[in-house]
């Protein structure tokens, strides 16, 4: 679905350069250097709402790949630990380590399911819809 952008928001050639240079270098000076840009200038587009919001998506983005990533693997890590859990011959402390490890994320994966349906609940309820700033009271 095509986006309705004024040509306003959108970002220079330069600008997405240092978005993506902020995303790789390890400082805002590296970054700056990166991109091209002298380091006042990043700085500037830091303060830049257009530029902050094209960055965050940006960061979600690579956050959103990195998931991927890791649940592709989380078949192979499970794997593992259970047969270490299994191997009879792993010394006693890597056998509870890996078994540690499976249950701490069970319970993990139970409280975020239970923190979803807690979200459902209160979305379907109206609590965190528009007409109130999050406390439950409307706005003013």
């Amino acid at each position: 679905m095509a986006q309705n952008i004024d040509e306003s928001e959108r970002l220079s050639a330069s600008q997405l350069k240092g978005v993506q240079a902020l995303l790789t270098a390890p400082t805002v000076d590296q970054a700056a250097q990166k991109a091209g840009v002298g380091r006042t200038t990043l700085y500037r587009w830091l303060k830049d709402d257009v530029f902050i919001r094209e960055l965050n998506q940006a960061k979600r983005r690579m956050i959103d790949h990195h998931l991927i990533r890791l649940q592709r693997a989380a078949g192979l890590a499970i794997d593992t630990l259970t047969a270490i859990c299994r191997d009879k011959d792993a010394p006693a402390g890597s056998r509870v380590a890996a078994a540690r490890e499976i249950l701490a994320a069970t319970l993990k994966a139970r409280e975020l399911e239970d923190l979803q349906t807690v979200m459902e609940k209160l979305k379907n309820s109206g609590f965190l819809d528009n007409k109130n700033n999050g406390s439950g009271y409307p706005r003013r």
